[in-house]
């Protein structure tokens, strides 16, 4: 499992300590690399989980049967968003797996304070937004994924599961 801006490896730590036989990479930006590796150190799992640093607008380390974005793309602009799904589908094999965890806009008109916040927010802040199912979908789709579900979580978060697409022989 890759864990794609992982943060300081809570996610991480989770998977491997749910899943014994799994081994982990995290990646992050170099500044946030150090904290993780210890935090995944104190969890006694720093030897199936290696911790890289890494700009995902650059690449996207290779070799992941799972691959994990929590929290990533609702930080990015619509630009960004594409070039870091591009990479990942350059990383992966056609039979490995996305899974993009995210907070979604809900439809139109449909009541929710806490994420029209977080989406004036993020706005505010860093020019980047939140997004809808629909939107997602699009960005998968023009990055070279299809989209197989979404999984509903009960909070504000919800799961893409998305597998790479077979590129077109001329």
């Amino acid at each position: 499992v890759i864990d794609l801006g992982g943060g300081r490896g809570v996610l991480m730590a989770a998977i491997l300590t749910k899943h014994p036989d799994v081994k982990g990479v995290l990646t992050d930006l170099p500044a946030v690399v150090e904290e993780a590796k210890a935090f995944i150190a104190t969890q006694g799992l720093g030897a199936r989980c290696e911790v890289l640093g890494n700009d995902l607008l650059a690449s996207v380390p290779q070799g992941g049967d799972i691959y994990v974005m929590k929290s990533v793309l609702h930080g990015l602009n619509d630009e960004k968003v594409v070039a870091v799904l591009k990479h990942c589908r350059a990383a992966m094999t056609t039979s490995a797996t996305l899974l993009v965890i995210e907070a979604v806009l809900p439809p139109h008109g449909s009541p929710s304070p806490l994420i029209n916040m977080l989406d004036v927010h993020r706005m505010v802040m860093t020019g980047s937004r939140e997004r809808s199912q629909e939107e997602l979908r699009a960005f998968l789709e023009t990055a070279g994924f299809t989209l197989h579900r979404v999984i509903q979580t009960g909070t504000q978060d919800q799961i893409f599961e998305a597998f790479p697409v077979e590129p077109r022989r001329e």
